[in-house]
């Protein structure tokens, strides 16, 4: 997005913010990053899914819920459930 003063804001893979990103969405997405790489995943992976959940989930999740759709998706890729 760029604002009036003719800055672009985007997300860490490149992608534009739809609108400039709020300082309560940069905590909760810094929170998760922390909890998913304290729980050993790797930076590109945390990366990854964050950047899907910004896409897919509302811009004023909780940090629980946002840490709980990262973790299900994330070991949903390592470990498919059997059919």
């Amino acid at each position: 997005m760029q604002n009036e003063r003719g800055l672009v804001f985007r997300h860490a893979n490149g992608t534009r913010y739809k609108s400039a990103p709020s300082a309560a969405s940069s905590i909760v997405q810094t929170g998760a990053f922390r909890a998913l790489r304290g729980l050993g995943f790797g930076e590109a992976d945390a990366r990854r899914v964050l950047a899907r959940a910004r896409q897919e989930l509302q811009p004023d999740v909780s940090l629980d819920h946002l840490r709980r759709w990262c973790l299900e998706g994330l070991t949903e890729t390592a470990f498919p459930k059997a059919s």
